[in-house]
C-alpha cells in the first residue's frame, strides 16, 4: 500500500489478507494534500501507480486516467464532469 508525506490510506485490508466475495466495496480510500493542487494531484497519482490489488477489480486506472486530464488539473469540473470526460473519450 502507498505511504509516504501527505498520503493517507483508509483500509481494513494488510498484506496478503483475503477479500470475502460478499465485500464491502470501499476496500481502501486513499486521500493526498499537499501545499497546492498540483503537488496533492502528484502525490494521488504516485499512491494509485503504488497501490496493488488482485483479484477484485478496482477503479485505480479510471483515476489515473482522471489525474490526467487537463481541465480536472486546471480545477475546472462540474457535477457531469465524469461522464462528460467518459463521452469524450478523455
Amino acid at each position: 500500500l502507498p505511504g509516504g508525506p501527505g498520503v493517507r490510506v483508509d483500509t481494513y485490508l494488510y498484506s496478503g489478507s483475503k477479500v470475502s466475495p460478499y465485500y464491502d466495496s470501499l476496500v481502501l480510500k486513499i486521500i493526498t494534500r499537499g501545499a497546492n493542487r498540483q503537488e496533492a494531484i502528484d502525490r494521488m497519482r504516485r499512491a494509485l501507480e503504488e497501490t496493488v490489488i488482485k483479484g477484485i477489480s478496482t477503479n485505480i486506472n479510471f483515476f489515473l486516467k482522471l489525474l490526467q486530464n487537463s481541465d480536472f488539473i486546471k480545477g475546472k469540473f462540474f457535477t457531469d464532469f465524469v461522464q462528460t470526460m467518459n463521452n469524450e473519450g478523455n
